[in-house]
């Protein structure tokens, strides 16, 4: 099966809704991400863009990412890691 092009002139009325309504669920999609409730990769599968166009419109908006908290490198320090001086320094222990 081939691809064809198919091109129509619509109102700009229904242009101007139709651009609105696709906006709208970008910004849903993205605060599901926000929140955690889905990765990149399935925001993008959703919102029907790449990760990186996604990524861009977070950042356009301001949208935080999952973890950007602060709390995020230390959760991630395990007490072996602290034993180490340079490594203490590194994780924050």
């Amino acid at each position: 099966m081939s691809d064809e092009e198919l091109t129509i002139t619509i109102p700009a009325a229904l242009a101007r809704e139709l651009d609105s309504t696709s906006q709208e669920f970008l910004a849903e999609v993205l605060e599901r991400y926000a929140q955690g409730g889905v990765s990149l990769s399935a925001a993008a599968r959703q919102a029907g863009v790449s990760q990186s166009e996604l990524a861009r419109h977070a950042y356009a908006r301001g949208s935080s990412t999952p973890g950007t908290s602060g709390t995020t490198r230390r959760s991630f320090a395990w007490p072996s890691a602290c034993r180490r001086r340079r490594w203490r320094r590194m994780w924050g222990c």
